[in-house]
């Protein structure tokens, strides 16, 4: 995708890594669309590790912030990522990236063709098979 789109990609050196401190950064910063697109081409752009407390640095420079380490500490920030989270558990997202639209959501970069189709056509989920698929029971539950 990366490449189909002109953005370079290179993975970090160690995947899954943990996020938290670099996602608790950005929740003290609000963030603004631009730094969320600083975030992930920090980490999947370049290939650096924010989990690190040189990398969370790197992370905060790249972000034109002193101190990220003591933003990520913050307890107002915890309390956010925490907020997120629970948010995103109580509308069931599964995936990453999540878009929320008109009550419909949209997981994953797979996604995406769909969520243009439905930003296009609104009326996109309103066949009979739709609505019925509205109605079937899960077949997975996540547990928190």
């Amino acid at each position: 995708m990366a490449g189909a789109r002109g953005l370079p990609f290179r993975m970090p050196p160690a995947h899954p890594f943990n996020p938290l401190n670099a996602l608790r950064v950005l929740c003290a910063l609000g963030p603004t669309l631009e730094q969320a697109r600083i975030g992930l081409g920090f980490v999947f752009g370049e290939g650096r590790d924010p989990s690190t407390p040189e990398g969370l640095d790197a992370l905060g420079r790249a972000l034109e912030v002193r101190d990220a380490a003591s933003m990520a500490g913050n307890d107002a920030a915890k309390a956010t990522l925490r907020a997120n989270t629970d948010a995103a558990i109580a509308q069931t997202v599964w995936g990453v990236p999540t878009f929320a639209v008109d009550g419909e959501l949209f997981w994953g970069a797979d996604s995406f063709p769909m969520l243009l189709d439905f930003l296009g056509n609104p009326g996109l989920f309103d066949s009979v098979e739709m609505r019925r698929h509205a109605t079937m029971p899960m077949g997975a539950v996540r547990r928190t």
